[in-house]
């Protein structure tokens, strides 16, 4: 599986610009299906109670999750969420500020997944705050799996 997915991120999520769009991939049944169940796998090894998408692109994230696992889902609106376990899932981390912002305004975020991670220091802030986190790949293994793909086609 994974293989699958990293074929699917480095064709139609990474741009050559750099630029990341998940939202192509969640929008297609059988990506969501396969993105969804590897989060659902990282979430079940995280301690939480409820489910915060942290913006619309993780929404199909959140819900995917929130029927596997069985716990009650919201999109993250800048509001205060409070007694709860929260899990916090979004598409990809960059730089950690929107992450940040909604840690503290959620009362007790006990953990983050996302996508993917692209190591621009979000993923590293995330987890200096104590929270326990988990990508499905950063940025670099996205690179490489694509480099390797290009010199095994010979372009």
């Amino acid at each position: 599986m994974n293989d699958r997915l990293l074929k699917l991120i480095t064709k139609d999520v990474l741009e050559e610009d750099g630029t990341i769009h998940i939202d192509k991939l969640l929008s297609q049944p059988n990506s969501l299906d396969i993105i969804g169940s590897k989060i659902s796998d990282l979430a079940d090894k995280l301690e939480y109670d409820y489910i915060i998408a942290l913006d619309w692109e993780a929404i199909p994230l959140a819900t995917y999750v929130s029927i596997a696992e069985r716990f009650p889902w919201q999109l993250y609106q800048g509001n205060e969420v409070t007694d709860t376990q929260a899990l916090l899932i979004s598409t990809v981390c960059r730089d950690g500020k929107d992450e940040e912002i909604a840690m503290e305004k959620i009362n007790y975020c006990s953990a983050y997944v996302c996508v993917l991670d692209t190591e621009e220091g979000g993923f590293q802030r995330v987890l200096n705050k104590g929270i326990k986190a988990k990508s499905i790949y950063t940025l670099q293994k996205v690179v490489e799996y694509r480099q390797k793909r290009i010199k095994l086609k010979g372009e």
